[in-house]
Protein backbone atom coordinates (compact mmCIF):
# COMPACT_ATOMS: atom_id res chain seq x y z
CA UNK A 1 0.00 0.00 0.00
CA UNK A 2 2.88 2.31 0.80
CA UNK A 3 4.68 1.43 -2.31
CA UNK A 4 1.65 2.52 -4.55
CA UNK A 5 1.28 5.79 -2.76
CA UNK A 6 5.17 6.28 -3.48
CA UNK A 7 4.33 5.52 -7.24
CA UNK A 8 1.14 7.90 -7.54
CA UNK A 9 3.21 10.64 -5.61
CA UNK A 10 5.99 10.54 -7.89
CA UNK A 11 3.67 10.34 -11.05
CA UNK A 12 2.06 13.54 -10.09
CA UNK A 13 5.05 15.28 -9.47
CA UNK A 14 6.25 14.04 -12.49
CA UNK A 15 3.30 15.00 -14.25
CA UNK A 16 3.23 18.65 -12.86
CA UNK A 17 6.71 19.65 -13.35
CA UNK A 18 5.74 18.74 -16.83
CA UNK A 19 2.71 21.09 -16.53
CA UNK A 20 5.00 23.31 -15.34
CA UNK A 21 7.35 23.11 -18.57
CA UNK A 22 4.19 23.76 -21.09
CA UNK A 23 4.39 26.91 -22.74
CA UNK A 24 1.80 29.49 -21.57
CA UNK A 25 -0.04 29.61 -24.72
CA UNK A 26 -0.41 25.27 -24.59
CA UNK A 27 -1.49 25.39 -21.22
CA UNK A 28 -4.59 28.08 -21.48
CA UNK A 29 -5.75 26.31 -24.89
CA UNK A 30 -5.73 22.83 -23.39
CA UNK A 31 -8.78 24.51 -20.87
CA UNK A 32 -11.22 25.67 -22.93
CA UNK A 33 -10.84 22.84 -25.08
CA UNK A 34 -11.53 20.12 -22.64
CA UNK A 35 -14.32 22.27 -21.48
CA UNK A 36 -15.41 22.08 -25.35
CA UNK A 37 -15.08 18.33 -25.77
CA UNK A 38 -16.72 17.98 -22.72
CA UNK A 39 -19.94 19.84 -24.05
CA UNK A 40 -19.54 18.29 -27.60
CA UNK A 41 -19.25 14.58 -26.45
CA UNK A 42 -21.75 14.80 -23.98
CA UNK A 43 -24.69 16.25 -27.04
CA UNK A 44 -23.35 13.63 -29.48
CA UNK A 45 -23.98 10.70 -26.30
CA UNK A 46 -27.23 11.91 -26.86
CA UNK A 47 -28.07 11.97 -30.26
CA UNK A 48 -25.76 9.08 -31.44
CA UNK A 49 -28.54 5.85 -30.39
CA UNK A 50 -30.63 7.80 -32.50
CA UNK A 51 -29.11 8.22 -35.72
CA UNK A 52 -27.35 4.97 -35.09
CA UNK A 53 -31.11 3.68 -35.36
CA UNK A 54 -32.55 5.73 -37.98
CA UNK A 55 -30.59 5.98 -40.51
CA UNK A 56 -27.10 3.55 -40.05
CA UNK A 57 -27.41 0.64 -42.04
CA UNK A 58 -24.36 -1.72 -41.82
CA UNK A 59 -22.32 1.63 -41.33
CA UNK A 60 -23.26 2.67 -44.71
CA UNK A 61 -24.45 6.33 -44.99
CA UNK A 62 -25.87 7.56 -48.30
CA UNK A 63 -26.15 10.94 -48.92
CA UNK A 64 -30.24 11.31 -49.36
CA UNK A 65 -29.89 10.96 -45.28
CA UNK A 66 -27.13 13.05 -44.37
CA UNK A 67 -29.59 16.33 -45.16
CA UNK A 68 -32.26 14.65 -42.88
CA UNK A 69 -29.92 13.83 -39.85
CA UNK A 70 -28.77 17.41 -39.47
CA UNK A 71 -32.34 18.53 -39.41
CA UNK A 72 -33.20 16.05 -37.23
CA UNK A 73 -30.31 17.07 -34.82
CA UNK A 74 -30.92 20.91 -34.92
CA UNK A 75 -34.31 20.58 -34.54
CA UNK A 76 -34.30 18.22 -31.22
CA UNK A 77 -34.61 20.08 -28.52
CA UNK A 78 -31.78 19.46 -25.38
CA UNK A 79 -31.75 20.01 -21.53
CA UNK A 80 -28.28 22.30 -21.40
CA UNK A 81 -27.97 23.31 -17.30
CA UNK A 82 -26.54 26.56 -16.80
CA UNK A 83 -23.06 26.19 -15.95
CA UNK A 84 -22.76 24.56 -19.22
CA UNK A 85 -24.15 27.37 -21.14
CA UNK A 86 -21.49 29.46 -19.10
CA UNK A 87 -18.82 26.86 -19.87
CA UNK A 88 -18.98 27.88 -23.48
CA UNK A 89 -19.71 31.59 -22.93
CA UNK A 90 -15.91 30.99 -21.05
CA UNK A 91 -14.26 28.35 -23.36
CA UNK A 92 -15.07 30.43 -26.78
CA UNK A 93 -13.42 33.56 -26.15
CA UNK A 94 -10.64 32.11 -24.29
CA UNK A 95 -9.65 29.64 -27.32
CA UNK A 96 -9.91 33.07 -29.20
CA UNK A 97 -8.00 35.14 -27.49
CA UNK A 98 -5.01 32.25 -27.40
CA UNK A 99 -5.32 31.53 -31.13
CA UNK A 100 -4.89 35.19 -32.07
CA UNK A 101 -1.99 35.34 -29.47
CA UNK A 102 -0.21 32.55 -31.04
CA UNK A 103 -0.67 33.44 -34.40
CA UNK A 104 0.68 37.13 -33.71
CA UNK A 105 3.60 35.44 -31.67
CA UNK A 106 4.47 33.26 -34.85
CA UNK A 107 3.91 35.78 -37.31
CA UNK A 108 6.27 38.19 -35.04
CA UNK A 109 9.28 35.58 -34.64
CA UNK A 110 8.71 34.77 -38.52
CA UNK A 111 9.56 38.50 -39.16
CA UNK A 112 12.03 39.06 -36.40
CA UNK A 113 14.52 35.88 -37.15
CA UNK A 114 15.48 35.64 -41.37
CA UNK A 115 15.67 32.38 -42.65
CA UNK A 116 18.95 32.90 -44.11
CA UNK A 117 21.56 35.35 -44.40
CA UNK A 118 19.76 36.67 -48.13
CA UNK A 119 16.98 37.89 -45.63
CA UNK A 120 19.01 40.70 -43.67
CA UNK A 121 18.44 43.39 -45.88
CA UNK A 122 18.63 46.21 -43.26
CA UNK A 123 20.65 46.32 -39.91
CA UNK A 124 21.75 49.81 -37.67
CA UNK A 125 25.64 50.32 -38.42
CA UNK A 126 27.90 53.26 -37.16
CA UNK A 127 24.49 54.55 -35.71
CA UNK A 128 23.37 54.72 -39.26
CA UNK A 129 20.33 52.64 -40.26
CA UNK A 130 21.94 51.32 -43.42
CA UNK A 131 19.49 48.74 -46.52
CA UNK A 132 20.81 46.39 -49.11
CA UNK A 133 20.06 43.79 -51.53
CA UNK A 134 21.55 40.61 -52.39
CA UNK A 135 23.16 40.08 -55.75
CA UNK A 136 20.06 37.39 -57.49
CA UNK A 137 22.69 34.86 -58.07
CA UNK A 138 25.77 35.47 -56.16
CA UNK A 139 26.29 36.52 -52.56
CA UNK A 140 26.86 39.70 -53.15
CA UNK A 141 26.05 42.82 -51.38
CA UNK A 142 24.46 45.70 -53.92
CA UNK A 143 22.08 48.52 -53.10
CA UNK A 144 23.81 49.75 -50.44
CA UNK A 145 22.27 53.01 -48.73
CA UNK A 146 22.60 54.61 -45.36
CA UNK A 147 19.51 56.58 -43.94
CA UNK A 148 19.43 58.74 -40.48
CA UNK A 149 17.52 57.11 -37.99
CA UNK A 150 15.86 60.61 -36.37
CA UNK A 151 14.50 61.80 -40.18
CA UNK A 152 14.56 59.15 -42.40
CA UNK A 153 16.93 61.37 -44.10
CA UNK A 154 19.71 60.29 -46.89
CA UNK A 155 22.95 59.97 -45.39
CA UNK A 156 26.45 61.46 -47.43
CA UNK A 157 29.89 61.79 -46.08
CA UNK A 158 31.42 65.42 -45.50
CA UNK A 159 35.42 65.82 -45.63
CA UNK A 160 36.73 67.27 -41.95
CA UNK A 161 40.45 67.75 -40.82
CA UNK A 162 40.68 66.99 -37.14
CA UNK A 163 43.76 67.61 -35.56
CA UNK A 164 45.48 67.95 -38.44
CA UNK A 165 44.26 64.60 -39.71
CA UNK A 166 42.09 64.10 -42.97
CA UNK A 167 38.65 62.52 -41.85
CA UNK A 168 34.86 62.13 -42.91
CA UNK A 169 31.60 61.84 -41.15
CA UNK A 170 28.04 61.01 -41.74
CA UNK A 171 25.84 63.68 -41.85
CA UNK A 172 22.15 63.63 -42.65
CA UNK A 173 21.26 65.85 -45.51
CA UNK A 174 17.82 67.21 -43.94
CA UNK A 175 18.38 67.14 -40.51
CA UNK A 176 21.87 67.99 -40.48
CA UNK A 177 23.12 65.46 -37.28
CA UNK A 178 26.56 64.18 -37.71
CA UNK A 179 26.82 60.62 -36.96
CA UNK A 180 30.00 58.47 -37.17
CA UNK A 181 33.80 60.23 -38.22
CA UNK A 182 36.77 57.92 -39.62
CA UNK A 183 40.00 59.12 -39.85
CA UNK A 184 42.40 58.54 -43.06
CA UNK A 185 45.58 58.60 -43.34
CA UNK A 186 46.15 59.29 -47.16
CA UNK A 187 44.86 63.39 -47.73
CA UNK A 188 43.44 62.27 -51.19
CA UNK A 189 40.39 60.58 -49.57
CA UNK A 190 39.14 63.77 -48.95
CA UNK A 191 37.08 63.67 -51.92
CA UNK A 192 33.72 63.18 -50.92
CA UNK A 193 33.20 60.33 -53.28
CA UNK A 194 36.34 58.13 -52.23
CA UNK A 195 35.38 58.53 -48.73
CA UNK A 196 31.56 57.34 -49.59
CA UNK A 197 33.25 54.42 -51.39
CA UNK A 198 35.51 53.76 -47.98
CA UNK A 199 32.68 53.79 -45.58
CA UNK A 200 30.56 51.92 -48.05
CA UNK A 201 33.59 49.22 -47.97
CA UNK A 202 34.10 49.66 -44.07
CA UNK A 203 29.99 48.49 -44.27
CA UNK A 204 30.07 45.35 -46.25
CA UNK A 205 32.89 43.96 -44.04
CA UNK A 206 30.51 44.45 -40.71
CA UNK A 207 27.67 43.03 -42.32
CA UNK A 208 29.73 40.27 -43.37
CA UNK A 209 30.87 39.65 -39.98
CA UNK A 210 27.81 39.98 -38.18
CA UNK A 211 26.83 36.89 -40.70
CA UNK A 212 29.95 34.96 -40.54
CA UNK A 213 29.46 35.25 -36.08
CA UNK A 214 25.39 34.59 -36.57
CA UNK A 215 24.41 37.93 -35.36
CA UNK A 216 22.42 39.33 -38.42
CA UNK A 217 18.57 40.03 -37.27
Amino acid sequence: MENDMIKVLSEWVRSLSAWKKMPKGIKCLLIPIGILGYIITSVLDKVSDKIVDNYWDGFVLTLQEIPQIFSDVLGTTYVVPLYGILLVALAAPTIWCVCRYLIKHWLDSRRKKPKTFRDYTEDKIYKVKWTWNWHPWENEIQDLTAYCPKCSGEIITIAEQVNGHAAYSLQCTHCKQKYQRFEIENQEYTDKNKAWRICKDSCKKEIERRIRAGKFT
